[in-house]
């Protein structure tokens, strides 16, 4: 497998693990470095990263053995930003190896440890898990596992990881060890990464909140805008309120401590002595809880409990989480790649607080780029598979986006802040028809007719009177019929993008010539497939007898269209 278009770079490959999903093999080293065949460097990160997560947590596991512990239930954030470097994240491991008299230190993560060395350290990244296994000496191996665990309900799931170490003794000679663990709180949200702290609209503080075998930090926001800080619930385009920070230890033997130099950064300290022949295993919890109090931690620990295993402990859930693909309906694609991507969707998943649903981001950009839940049409492209994988999932998709859906049509593009949602400088033509798309076909093959009148309230959702599920599918018919409309060839209107935004940016005439006269192929073309579909499962709903009482108004709603 090779990253960036024309380039050779072979840099690992996939296997199955004891339970037949995929696990990628990290084989090249570090930092990453590969050019085009035209010698043109690719612009690709020098330490990639590979996706954990659940519901409730998204976590980048690093080649190099760091990670980024991102939270986006609110605004996305980034809860141990590194300093000085975008899209990083600030944590380190070390161990210092003793025997025959002798003191050896090793560094875990970053480029220049030991993990960037492919000779001496083997890294798997497999379903909910980022595994390392670091050969210290001919006789002594660490490995160093960062685990999630699948959430099972649409609001559930962990906001935590576990992180297991186990140093394994081959030798013939005992061995001592001192190994360290840290990350540092530092939030950032994500939005504003790009702009110098001093300039960001909301500063944090950070308050110790440290239990015996546990290290809280809870992040503490503050503006000059006291209507900013003043209600955590309300709707807002910024976040003062982001979650704490907690680090706990499995058992009495870790001992954990913060910086001196620095209170912010929580370490996880384990001095020990393996016989020869012998191991040690210790684990550790590290995420984060938007909750405070006592019953908060209680929850997250039975979410995520300490297991003593060799293995990774919930790779058994993610098997049965996941569809499993057979041989001859991969065609040119593997049934583990198959996999792989509907892991990825899953991983991706994010719960909305506001909202009180779980999407799934457009991601790599929008959301862990730029910080904002963007785009309406992907959140519904992304629901498709889930169709058929989770429809439960796919079901908390639609009632989101209907939730960021105006009462007349309008689906709003972008969401940031906290439940914060409007059309940026975009006036798109086609999200509506990517709504119908997933709509129609979720109607299809569930056969939950019964959507159409369960009642939800559009944006801006809090306070708003409820209206059921049909009378929304009218409402976004009636815009793209009267606000999107047809241009002077009969064809669906582009205004400044379709699925294309680019359009918006390169067409060569004056923008104010172009924007209500210009038409979309796709959009006609997309038009011409998914309302005929939509149609035909509204006019199945107005034959079954539980929407009898309603069936004169979907009929009337099938005339409109």
């Amino acid at each position: 497998m090779a990253f960036g278009r024309g380039c050779e770079t072979v840099i690992g490959r996939f296997e199955k693990d004891a339970f037949g999903l995929p696990v990628y093999v990290y084989e090249g080293d570090l930092p990453y470095r590969a050019t085009l065949k035209n010698g043109e460097a690719v612009r690709l990160p020098e330490d990639p990263w590979f996706l954990l997560g659940n519901y409730q947590l998204t976590l980048f596991a690093h080649v190099s053995g760091e990670y980024e512990l991102l939270c986006g239930q609110r605004s996305w954030g980034r809860l141990n930003q590194a300093e000085g470097r975008v899209n990083s994240g600030d944590n380190s491991a070390r161990v210092i190896l003793r025997a025959g008299g002798e003191a050896r230190e090793f560094a875990l993560t970053g480029l220049d440890s030991l993990a960037a060395d492919s000779a001496r350290t083997k890294r798997r990244f497999g379903c909910g898990y980022a595994a390392y296994a670091y050969q210290l000496t001919e006789t002594v191996r660490l490995e160093r596992v960062l685990e999630v665990r699948p959430s099972r309900e649409i609001d559930g799931g962990a906001s935590a990881f576990l992180l297991t170490v186990r140093l394994v003794n081959a030798g013939d000679s005992e061995v001592g060890f001192d190994y360290e663990e840290a990350v540092r709180a530092i939030f950032c949200e994500i939005q504003f990464q790009f702009v110098p702290e001093a300039e960001r609209p909301v500063r944090f503080s950070y308050v110790q909140a440290d239990e015996p075998g546990l290290l809280l930090t809870r992040i503490v926001g503050h503006s000059d805008d006291p209507l900013l800080t003043a209600d955590r619930d309300a709707r807002s385009s910024l976040d003062a309120f982001p979650p704490a920070l907690l680090m706990e230890a499995g058992d009495e033997g870790t001992i954990l401590d913060r910086s001196a130099s620095d209170p912010r950064t929580m370490r996880a300290h384990r001095r020990a002595t393996i016989p020869a022949g012998g191991q040690l295993r210790f684990s550790l919890r590290v995420g984060y809880t938007y909750e405070r109090g006592v019953t908060a931690l209680e929850a997250l620990r039975r979410a995520l409990p300490f297991v003593d295993a060799d293995a990774p402990v919930w790779t058994e859930e993610w098997r049965d989480a996941l569809p499993r693909f057979p041989e001859a309906c991969a065609g040119e694609v593997s049934p583990e790649e198959l996999t792989w991507h509907a892991y990825v969707l899953e991983a991706m998943a994010t719960y909305s607080e506001y909202y009180g649903e779980t999407k799934i981001p457009q991601g790599i950009i929008y959301d862990y780029e730029w910080g904002k839940h963007l785009s309406a049409r992907d959140n519904f492209q992304h629901g498709l598979p889930c169709v058929y994988s989770n429809p439960k999932l796919a079901k908390s998709i639609l009632r989101y986006m209907m939730k960021r859906t105006t009462a007349w049509g309008e689906i709003r593009l972008a969401e940031y802040g906290n439940g914060n949602a409007d059309a940026e400088r975009y006036f798109t033509s086609d999200q509506q028809l990517f709504f119908f798309m997933l709509l129609s076909e979720y109607l299809r093959v569930t056969g939950d007719m019964g959507l159409l009148t369960e009642e939800i309230a559009c944006y801006p959702y809090r306070g708003e009177a409820k209206r059921p599920v049909w009378q929304v599918v009218r409402a976004c018919f009636e815009f793209l019929r009267d606000a999107v409309g047809r241009g002077p060839h009969g064809l669906v209107r582009l205004l400044n993008s379709d699925w294309n935004d680019a359009v918006y940016y390169i067409v060569k005439a004056p923008y104010n010539n172009v924007v209500f006269g210009g038409e979309s192929h796709m959009n006609s073309a997309m038009a011409c497939v998914v309302i005929p579909a939509m149609m035909a499962q509204l006019e199945k709903a107005a034959r079954q007898e539980a929407l009898a009482g309603v069936a004169g108004r979907l009929a009337k709603l099938r005339e409109s269209m």
